[in-house]
């Protein structure tokens, strides 16, 4: 008679113990997104805030000089950086609009 009694303890401690090993999982998941590329949008990091601020914080300086040199060129006066003035505001432009575009 001792047996039969056992026998449904056993079966009742199976029963609460096999939730919470099912719980454990794998200890180290592998690592599914190694390739940043194919990560999801939400785990990519964004274009950095400071960056962007401080190229177009440069575009707008470079920008503001830019309309004065134009009316000195039309009085015959060429600025001698006026062309990699406007080399470097195309440049930051298309890094921001990549910055942007991610």
């Amino acid at each position: 008679m001792r047996k039969t009694r056992g026998l449904p303890l056993l079966v009742i401690a199976a029963m609460l113990c096999a939730p919470c090993l099912a719980q454990r999982g794998h200890r180290n998941p592998p690592d599914i997104f190694q390739d940043e590329s194919k990560m999801p949008a939400a785990t990519r990091s964004g274009p950095d805030k400071n960056a962007m601020l401080q190229q177009a914080s440069e575009l707008k300086q470079l920008s503001d000089t830019v309309p004065d040199d134009i009316q000195k060129l039309s009085q015959g006066v060429l600025a001698k950086d006026l062309s990699d003035r406007l080399k470097r505001i195309e440049k930051l432009a298309k890094q921001l609009r990549q910055q942007v575009q991610q």
